[in-house]
Order: C-alpha cells, then sequence, then structure tokens
C-alpha cells in the first residue's frame, strides 16, 4: 500500500517493504516520485532522503519528454520511432508498418488514442514473447511456460516458477528486438534459477554471450525516459 507525502515541494508516494534494507527512490513512467523504503524506517529518515537526492530529481524529471497523440506524432514501437498515422473511422482499428503506426477511430483524443497504442502493445507483446519464451525453453531445457502479458511499468518481466509462467511489461513492445529478447530469456532462465546470483548470470551468458552490452543498452534506454509519459 502507497501512502502519500510531501516534503518541501516534493511530493511523492511512499511503500514499505519487509525485508528492504535500504532507502531507493526512482520516478514512474508518469514523473511521479515513488520511494521505498525498509518496514521500520523513520518519517524523518525518509524525508531527509528524498531532499537529499532533489538535485537528482530535478535532472530527471528534465528528461520526461512531451508527448502528444495528434496525427504525425511519434510513439517507440520494436525500438523504432514510429509515425502515427491517424483517421477518423466507425470502429477501432489498429496495426503498423516499418514506419507507421495506423488508428482509425471514431474518437481522437488523447486518452482514445493511448488507450489503442496500448492495445497494440499488448499484442505485439504477447506474439513476440510467445515465440521468444518457446524457443528459449527448448534451448535451455525446461517445460515451455505460461506465458502472459502484464500492465507493469517498472519492471519488463517476472517469473514465476512455481507455477511455471513467465509475464512480460506490455512495454516491451516498445524495446529493440534483440533487448526484448534478452527480457524473454532472462525469464526463462529464472525457470531453473530464481534469484539473481552468479549461478544466473552465468547461465543466461552461456546463451547470450553480449549479455553485458545488452543490459547496458537497456539501463541506458531507460534512464533517457524511454517510456516515461508514454501510455
Amino acid at each position: 500500500m502507497m501512502r502519500e507525502r510531501k516534503v518541501g515541494d516534493i511530493e511523492y508516494k511512499l511503500t514499505r517493504r519487509k525485508g528492504q534494507r535500504s532507502l531507493r527512490m526512482h520516478l514512474s513512467s508518469k514523473g511521479e516520485v515513488i520511494v521505498s523504503a525498509p518496514y521500520y524506517a523513520p518519517f524523518s529518515e525518509i524525508d531527509n532522503f528524498v531532499l537529499k537526492n532533489e538535485d537528482w530529481l530535478a535532472k530527471q524529471r528534465t528528461q520526461i519528454p512531451d508527448r502528444n497523440y495528434e496525427n504525425g506524432s511519434k510513439v517507440p514501437l520494436i525500438g523504432k520511432m514510429m509515425t502515427l498515422v491517424i483517421k477518423e473511422g466507425k470502429e477501432v482499428h489498429y496495426n503498423a508498418d516499418l514506419e507507421n503506426i495506423y488508428i482509425t477511430t471514431p474518437k481522437q483524443d488523447t486518452e482514445s488514442i493511448k488507450k489503442i497504442i496500448r492495445a497494440l502493445y499488448y499484442d505485439i507483446t504477447f506474439d513476440l514473447m510467445v515465440q521468444m519464451v518457446d524457443f528459449w525453453s527448448i534451448r535451455v531445457g525446461v517445460p515451455t511456460p505460461d506465458a502472459g502479458v502484464s500492465s507493469a511499468r517498472r519492471r519488463w518481466g517476472v517469473c514465476i516458477p512455481a507455477k511455471n509462467k513467465v509475464y512480460m511489461s506490455y512495454m516491451c513492445a516498445t524495446l529493440p528486438e534483440d533487448l526484448f529478447n534478452m527480457v524473454a530469456l532472462h525469464e526463462v532462465c529464472h525457470l531453473i534459477c530464481p534469484r539473481h546470483g552468479k549461478e544466473f548470470w552465468d547461465l543466461m551468458r552461456i546463451y547470450m554471450p553480449d549479455l553485458d552490452e545488452r543490459k547496458a543498452r537497456l539501463r541506458k534506454l531507460s534512464k533517457a525516459g524511454w517510456t516515461y509519459n508514454l501510455v
């Protein structure tokens, strides 16, 4: 459960986690300040932590792009900035080619367009995920798990080994295909190694020797606000 707080001019949302040892802070995809803290950390310590990171927050906020959802606007899809081509029609349709996202809709307001883009992201993530998870399951030598798409914005994927299930965020549809592939392998490897220890990363490198380079690129995209203020 999140609690809303304010210190100085900074409004933030606080969540407490059992077992967490340190304070952590990030901006959500909507630019909200999210702080997670150890379960018994006092409010004074948390507020001071937020204030000490005020400059960092200001810098991060400058990286959040302004977006609009009009005809000709740009949105990311499979690692490219695609052009929106919006037409008015009685029913909703959407598809994409190598350069454009085509949307037909009776409503052309921002929220309606964002909803359609989300649906496109869900479809593309699911289609790619099924292919890649099936491929990696065979290569790694595990039973093919049930695959699903989640609405997560801060986690690209999640694995539940006990239920043989993997999920990937619909926002994975914005990633270049090789980074999408890395996330798929990541979740499949968790079926063998649930934790991020040496054994886990060694297993991933067996199948993806350029893993470190891909991880660095994914971090760079995340820090650049690739998915901030999107859909």
